[in-house]
């Protein structure tokens, strides 16, 4: 009891000054991003997302429920880190100090790291609050030390995880790629009303979060402004590039995403007042598309905010699993050799078993779906795993399932995963009447789905869609669709302009 009221204050503690300062980032950015798409809605190009999303940005809600993408992830992160740091230099090294120079003297690397590219006041209070206060109130709430204590049972369970990780991780890490996230979507979060409701909170949210780290590269939109050109034929010129890149040019851009000068027979990139580089004219027509990506490389930041995000969302979703699987060994192993500490049981149980489940796994061997016959077999079978195998196989070799007439039957499917990968083998085929079920699946109640009928649209390079996709971009009220349905449009070759 004592324990779980320890570890319950910590992370109270460190998620609590996380979300704090996630919220705090995420409104500023949604704040910021809201100026910038009233602003190319008034000067006539396309928002994204439309008036119905954006609208909010300005609101509380969003931003705190973005921050939640930052708390459960990296502010989690640094928050187990960090007191299981204080414990180890409590209770292993007994609290030497040259141990804890070293500890500083990481954490000041790590906020020179994330400085680098410019400082961050928030970032920087992710690195300093967080790691400072959980580390300070960890050694305080320590419960006591118990006499001839054996640290042995409390991390004998970690020495097993970390072992098969980096077991899997070395042998087979092809295993790790994004097929097995998709995995657990589909087969553990979508197969339950709250799996489904975590999934659709996720998405929806993601994108306010994600927004914060968002260098010039990844956006959708950017906005720039085109200062000291006068020549109206080498504007004009500029223009029809930019506006191919996704660079919308407004006058009098506060804080354009890039801003370019005319300077004697050079043009100047500037990030805000900051020169990035320069090259000629000549230099910037004959390749304009390198040009843009040096400026946009040397302009992205919060790269190291980035990649410890999606490490953490590794990190946090391992060590959620592992408690989940672990749990029941540890309380079955009360049953049995009451003088062994249940620690060491369960961990070798769970070993023992994830060991024989992992080679079971890579032992069996997945169906030939070669044949035309067992792969329609596989599309009609009653198990929904062989049905989604067989429209991965589909998808993987460009099969056009136009050949494979059971795939009506799937667009009723009540399983959304089912929908999710039907939609995006659709993609691959080219005949008429599998746009027509593309088409259907725009209407899908699943925004996953959609998401994907609508790139699958993209895919399929039918310029005749355009027009379609654009009425589902005003008509939606979910950001995640009008994101995909920006990438499928603007595969289909169609360019901002201020038509409207």
């Amino acid at each position: 009891m004592i324990h779980f009221l320890f570890i319950s204050k910590i992370l109270l503690l460190g998620l609590s000054i996380a979300q704090v300062l996630s919220t705090i980032q995420v409104y500023i950015s949604n704040t910021s991003y809201y100026k910038f798409l009233t602003s190319i809605q008034q000067a006539g190009y396309l928002a994204v997302p439309n008036e119905q999303v954006f609208s909010t940005l300005r609101d509380l809600c969003p931003a705190f429920c973005g921050g939640l993408f930052f708390t459960l992830t990296a502010g989690a992160t640094i928050t187990i880190l960090s007191s299981g740091l204080a414990w180890a230099w409590d209770r292993l090294f007994s609290r030497n100090r040259i141990i804890l120079f070293l500890l500083f003297l990481l954490l000041f690397l790590f906020l020179v790291s994330a400085n680098i590219r410019g400082f961050s006041p928030l970032i920087s209070g992710y690195l300093l609050f967080i790691p400072l206060l959980v580390f300070r109130f960890t050694l305080r709430w320590l419960p006591e030390e118990s006499k001839n204590q054996s640290y042995i049972d409390t991390i004998y369970p970690v020495i097993p995880f970390l072992a098969l990780a980096l077991i899997l991780i070395l042998w087979k890490p092809a295993l790790l790629n994004t097929d097995r996230f998709l995995d657990i979507r589909d087969y553990l979060l979508l197969s339950n009303p709250i799996g489904r409701k975590v999934n659709t909170f996720y998405y929806e949210n993601s994108l306010y979060a994600t927004r914060v780290f968002e260098s010039s590269r990844q956006q959708l939109i950017r906005s720039c402004r085109l200062d000291g050109i006068s020549d109206p034929l080498l504007r004009a010129r500029i223009t029809r590039i930019l506006l191919s890149r996704d660079y919308l040019p407004i006058e009098n851009a506060t804080g354009p995403d890039l801003r370019i000068d005319l300077s004697g027979q050079d043009f100047a990139f500037y990030d805000q007042e900051e020169l990035i580089l320069r090259t000629s004219v000549r230099g910037f027509f004959l390749n304009p598309v390198d040009i843009l990506k040096q400026y946009e490389e040397r302009t992205a930041r919060h790269g190291s905010l980035l990649s410890f995000t999606m490490l953490s969302v590794f990190f946090i979703g391992t060590l959620v699993l592992f408690g989940c699987t672990y749990a029941p060994f540890y309380f079955l192993s009360g049953l049995f050799l009451q003088s062994t500490p249940k620690t060491i049981k369960a961990g070798i149980l769970w070993s023992l078993t994830l060991v024989v489940a992992f080679f079971a796994i890579s032992a069996s061997n997945p169906e030939d779906l070669s044949d035309t016959k067992r792969l329609s077999a596989a599309m009609a079978s009653d198990r929904l795993r062989a049905r989604i195998t067989a429209l991965k196989y589909i998808l993987r070799n460009k099969i056009d399932i136009a050949r494979l007439p059971g795939y009506q039957n799937m667009l009723d499917s009540p399983d959304i995963p089912e929908r999710y990968w039907l939609a995006k083998a659709l993609g691959v085929s080219r005949t008429p009447e599998t746009r027509e079920s593309l088409q259907r699946l725009l209407d899908d109640p699943h925004f996953n789905v959609v998401c994907m009928a609508l790139d699958s649209l993209g895919r399929r390079g039918n310029r005749a869609d355009v027009t379609l996709i654009l009425s589902k971009i005003e008509a939606s009220h979910n950001w995640y669709e009008q994101w995909y349905a920006y990438r499928a449009i603007r595969r289909l070759g169609w360019k901002q302009g201020k038509s409207r």
